[in-house]
């Protein structure tokens, strides 16, 4: 669980914040 995220976050800088 961490490219996976990585690349969640980047289309969803939003999710960043959490």
């Amino acid at each position: 669980l961490g490219d996976l995220y990585q690349s969640f976050v980047r289309d969803y800088p939003v999710v960043s914040i959490e």
